[in-house]
């Protein structure tokens, strides 16, 4: 038997996802390269200047993915390149891929497949950290407030306007689902990003997006994926994390460690929306990366303190 024949043999002896995954076109990896970036940018421009290649690859690679997925995952308008419906859910998808080979390829694959750990940097020298930690460490050895609030989810039966739950909304954000984007729609005064913002940007969170409030940035493709998880799985997420972060579109980026708890919830009328919770403070554990990887906050930073 010659080597095709072998290499043949072989893959058709493999379990069904490996033998479809080996069989993809070799250059399904670029094409998801090239469909991220775009996806991202909504520039072919931009996606050519990034990546380096030209216009007729770009397009060549998103068709090879849109074969291969059987949609359409783009229109174009005055706008650029967006998103069809199909096109935003195969975006979360290639997200996830990119960032878990991103984090494979340097070294810092989580050690729990589940769990994400994230080392974002960004062309303005900023950085998003974060590692996600199980909910029953939360349980175990979480702070006071943090374990409060998510009880206040368990009795509330993760329903926005249950008693217990309603009884800790001026601590939280709240963020519905818009068209691959999450618009807020709840800032309680009490909230650690109205805080840090202060109260006249703080209330101008309500009825932006995420992707342009005041604190907009490259690092809010991180965020997306946090709540897109937590209503995905249905389940808590909890994390610690560290970034550099403005007070408002001109404030000069300052390091902010926190905690933070994303809570899949539904409205009264079964919409599903994300509430969080977050705590300023320096006592974080990012795993893999040592701490010289980010700035301790300043302690009068450390705005909500357990109880």
């Amino acid at each position: 038997m010659d080597q095709d024949g072998r290499t043949s043999s072989f893959l058709s002896e493999l379990a069904g996802p490996f033998q479809n995954a080996l069989s993809l076109p070799s250059a399904t990896c670029d094409a998801m390269k090239s469909f991220f970036v775009l996806a991202s940018t909504r520039s072919l421009s931009e996606t050519v200047r990034i990546l380096g290649i030209t216009r007729q690859t770009v397009r060549r690679h998103v068709k090879l993915l849109e074969t291969i997925r059987g949609t359409m995952l783009f229109t174009v308008d005055t706008g650029g390149y967006q998103l069809s419906e199909d096109g935003q859910a195969e975006y979360r998808v290639v997200s996830k891929i990119i960032n878990q080979t991103s984090r494979w390829a340097t070294g810092l694959a989580a050690i729990s497949p589940v769990l994400d750990l994230c080392n974002g940097r960004g062309p303005d020298g900023g950085y998003y950290l974060s590692q996600q930690h199980p909910v029953s460490s939360l349980i175990l050895n979480g702070p006071v407030a943090m374990k409060r609030i998510y009880k206040a989810w368990v009795d509330g039966g993760g329903q926005v306007e249950a008693p217990a739950f309603k009884r800790v909304r001026s601590e939280l954000l709240m963020y519905r689902q818009n068209t691959g984007n999450w618009t807020c729609i709840h800032a309680g005064e009490k909230a650690a990003l109205a805080i840090w913002l202060g109260p006249v940007w703080g209330k101008s969170l309500i009825g932006v997006q995420l992707t342009h409030d005041p604190v907009a940035g490259w690092a809010d493709e991180y965020v997306l994926q946090a709540y897109q998880q937590a209503i995905d799985s249905g389940e808590c997420r909890y994390d610690h994390l560290a970034i550099t972060l403005g007070r408002g579109p001109d404030g000069e980026p300052e390091g902010v460690c926190y905690q933070r708890l994303v809570m899949p919830c539904r409205l009264p009328d079964a919409s599903e929306v994300v509430a969080v919770f977050c705590i300023l403070t320096n006592r974080i554990d990012i795993g893999l990366l040592p701490e010289q990887a980010h700035q301790r906050m300043p302690e009068h930073f450390e705005s909500l303190r357990d109880g």
